[in-house]
């Protein structure tokens, strides 16, 4: 007996609730159902999936297997859902990756206008770092994706272009040290609490170094930043266009002197021809780009 889409479902279900008469209710079948669907499922796997009858804790397999089966399901979900879009439109989904800090400021306003003269158009993003980005465009899984600077030598697969550039500089608290100063320096940053956002490497002052080596606390969300800085656990280094919305208790401060900043790039393959849906989106990326200082 072969490994079914079912098997998955009803054991992330079950996984996931840690619970098999909940996991039942939710899936519309009968405890005893589910039960044998595990059965068969852990036959097939040949290994057990739970440590006990209880269903509340996965074993070394069962934490392997929940992961791999979230997975491959969102792309079986993705992959029906294309499908069915493609039937009805005639148009496939447009698998968009991107840093976040572009998928909420400037990427909802190039969507807008895309959609303006495609409203069947069936879309996907997910955000990701640099790296996974990069990975994503070579395997073929997404068609666009929006990156910070690579080294463009190590992938030959992959057409880029640049997007915009904006100016490093820290976020803090507006009653802060930092944030009540006239002018801003680099150096001000020696004392303070860093909270590692994971772009600051870039910034070639030995202070900002040193204060991101004795960081305790790292994020890479947008929201995540923010939230910790307005909390008071310390201040961070983003970019300009990650502060375009802010709240009223927190500034956005660039030190004086040449700024750092940071350069973003449209990414495909090269390895087929780019969807005309796809250089439109890449058009209008570039457009609303150009209003970046």
């Amino acid at each position: 007996m072969a490994i079914k889409t079912d098997m998955l479902r009803y054991f992330v279900e079950v996984a996931q609730v840690g619970n098999l008469t909940q996991a039942a209710e939710h899936l519309g079948r009968s405890p005893a159902a589910v039960s044998m669907m595990l059965k068969q499922f852990e036959g097939q796997v040949g290994a057990p999936l739970f440590e006990t009858d209880r269903k509340n804790k996965l074993t070394a397999v069962g934490r392997f297997a929940l992961a791999e089966a979230e997975d491959q399901l969102n792309h079986f979900d993705q992959t029906i859902s294309s499908i069915l879009n493609f039937a009805e439109s005639g148009e496939a989904c447009m698998r968009i990756v991107s840093i976040p800090t572009i998928a909420s400021t400037l990427l909802p306003e190039a969507v807008q206008k895309l959609y303006s003269e495609n409203p069947k158009l069936m879309l996907n993003l997910s955000e990701m770092l640099t790296g996974p980005t990069l990975a994503a465009i070579m395997a073929g899984t997404a068609d666009i994706g929006i990156v910070n600077e690579f080294i463009m030598a190590n992938f030959p697969t992959i057409e880029y272009q640049l997007l915009a550039s904006d100016k490093y500089g820290i976020l803090c608290q507006r009653d802060s040290a930092i944030g009540r100063k006239d002018v801003v320096y680099w150096s001000d940053v020696a004392g303070a609490t860093m909270i590692d956002s994971g772009i600051g490497k870039t910034i070639d002052e030995p202070v900002v170094q040193k204060a991101l080596l004795e960081s305790r606390i790292q994020a890479r969300s947008l929201h995540s930043l923010h939230s910790f800085v307005a909390a008071g656990m310390g201040v961070t280094i983003v970019t300009a266009l990650g502060c375009r919305k802010i709240a009223r208790e927190l500034v956005f401060r660039i030190p004086e002197g040449e700024p750092y900043r940071r350069n973003v790039y449209i990414v495909w393959s090269n390895n087929a021809e780019i969807h005309p849906r796809v250089r439109m989106l890449r058009d209008y990326l570039i457009k609303v780009g150009a209003s970046v200082e």
